[in-house]
């Protein structure tokens, strides 16, 4: 859990993956992050940075956002 802030920006820096708080599909709200502070995260972490959204409420679209993926229950991931 985590509200949108530039410490959670520099955590990303450097990393292959990056695990992010997506609770908002749409926009974003209090005490988590949304789909709009994903966006912002994603074009600060280069396109290489793999982003996948985890304490999702709901299906956030990600079309559109470079090498962002959904965690769900169960999937694997390789890179």
């Amino acid at each position: 859990d985590t509200m949108f802030c530039e410490e959670a920006v520099k955590l990303g820096e450097g990393a292959d993956v990056y695990v992010v708080d997506c609770t908002y599909s749409e926009g974003c709200g209090p005490e988590h992050m949304g789909l709009d502070d994903v966006k912002k995260i994603r074009k600060r972490l280069p396109p290489e940075t793999a982003i996948i959204l985890t304490h999702r409420n709901g299906l956030p679209n990600v079309n559109g956002l470079e090498n962002t993926l959904i965690a769900e229950d169960l999937k694997t991931f390789r890179f």
